[in-house]
């Protein structure tokens, strides 16, 4: 019989203890409710890479205002070309950014355009009101803004890989962010190449590499807090 109540008094005790440790972590679930019903969304960082090479279906254009060109549309042709004076010849290309958060910060934007038989200067601005590539030309090229990004250019020695043409890499990062922060119309690309002729590969071009552009960008999300997580912590 005192084997029966020690038993008995032992699983009491116990039967307590395992009460009165469900209490406890009832409490800390509340509370953890409580915090995270208050403030179930917290603020994740993300770095994200974005690779833009359209073909033919890619958003560009050549304008000219030489030869009667004024009035000419370009926006088929594979080469955007020029004859070494920058104020008669430019070209638009345009990429989608649409899947860049509004609100993100532009770590870097690398454009890459292959070009052939350049000296001198390259210069990029962005654009400020629509324009469509296959009726664009000179008398309707539409208006840029600051900030304007420029390069020299060269093609070197007979001898070297870009003598006869090669992809150019140009960061124009505050272009890009200009863009987020504003509205992507794409930028003006015009180059000041005395005594020689430039041509830069179009997305029609079949040949040569076409304009990709290389978007590195960091946002800032929520993140849900879920049942989950809360009871993995007090299981």
């Amino acid at each position: 019989m005192a084997a029966i109540n020690n038993i008995k008094q032992t699983h009491n005790q116990c039967t307590g203890v395992h009460k009165m440790t469900r209490k406890i972590r009832s409490s800390h679930v509340l509370l953890c409710i409580f915090i995270f019903g208050a403030c179930n969304l917290h603020g994740i960082s993300y770095a994200e890479t974005l690779v833009l090479q359209p073909g033919s279906e890619g958003k560009d254009a050549g304008v000219g205002n030489m030869f009667g060109w004024e009035d000419t549309n370009f926006g088929n042709e594979e080469w955007f070309s020029g004859i070494g004076i920058i104020s008669y010849f430019a070209a638009f290309i345009e990429f989608d950014l649409s899947s860049i958060p509004a609100g993100s910060t532009i770590n870097s934007a690398i454009i890459t355009l292959w070009a052939e038989y350049r000296d001198g200067q390259i210069y990029f601005r962005p654009v400020i009101s629509d324009w469509d590539e296959m009726s664009i030309t000179w008398n309707t090229q539409p208006s840029t803004l600051p900030p304007e990004v420029s390069y020299p250019i060269s093609r070197g020695e007979p001898d070297g890989d870009c003598y006869f043409g090669c992809p150019w890499n140009f960061d124009i990062t505050s272009i890009v962010q200009y863009w987020i922060d504003n509205s992507n119309f794409g930028l003006r690309v015009t180059a000041d190449t005395p005594s020689i002729g430039w041509m830069m590969a179009s997305s029609d071009n079949l040949t040569k590499p076409t304009p990709k552009l290389t978007v590195d960008y960091g946002t800032v999300g929520v993140e849900q807090a879920s049942w989950g997580k809360i009871k993995n912590i007090y299981r």
